[in-house]
């Protein structure tokens, strides 16, 4: 596996062949199902039990075989979503001295104000933004939000990712 440090960690394979599968019911994004708090759809990825990551690449249903969620620190979240093919996305949220949650715009800043959220993928971002619906706990309940980014990729041709959701266990 590759991993491409993108504070939120997004991959442009498809869901299915590469090892996560599609669960839940109702209708997800442009294509693939699974039900999920407005996003793409949900996935169930093969590592960590419990964990699922996707989202709209361009409009094409993709999810994570793996994602990891970990606290560095109180108020300073990082989650990654890994592909079995590159890109790998990933995000991180930061608001020292706070309990995360709502919505975190991202900063391309070198020292940005707190609280913000940083996204990494193979490229230039443009803009994103990550909402924290539950911040989890430390062998308790799973992180969950949602994402969305727009990045200029190494090939020139922007790239957007949208209706983006998570739902993983805290390390």
């Amino acid at each position: 596996m590759r991993w491409i440090a993108v504070v939120i960690a997004l991959s442009v394979a498809g869901c299915g062949g590469g090892g996560g599968s599609t669960v839940g019911t109702g209708t997800g994004g442009a294509s693939g199902t699974g039900g999920g708090s407005g996003g793409a759809g949900a996935c169930v990825a093969q590592f960590p039990a419990g964990a699922s990551m996707s989202w709209l690449d361009n409009g094409v249903f993709t999810c994570a075989d793996e994602v990891e969620a970990t606290y560095f620190s109180p108020g300073f979240l990082e989650v990654d979503g890994v592909l079995d093919g590159p890109p790998d996305i990933g995000f991180q949220v930061m608001a020292q001295g706070t309990t995360l949650g709502g919505s975190y715009a991202c900063s391309t800043d070198t020292n940005p104000p707190q609280p913000y959220a940083v996204f990494f993928a193979n490229g230039t971002i443009q803009s994103c933004t990550v909402t924290i619906d539950n911040p989890g706990a430390l062998g308790g309940a799973n992180v969950t939000g949602t994402f969305s980014a727009v990045f200029t990729p190494v090939s020139g041709q922007p790239d957007a990712l949208t209706e983006g959701q998570f739902d993983a266990p805290l390390r």
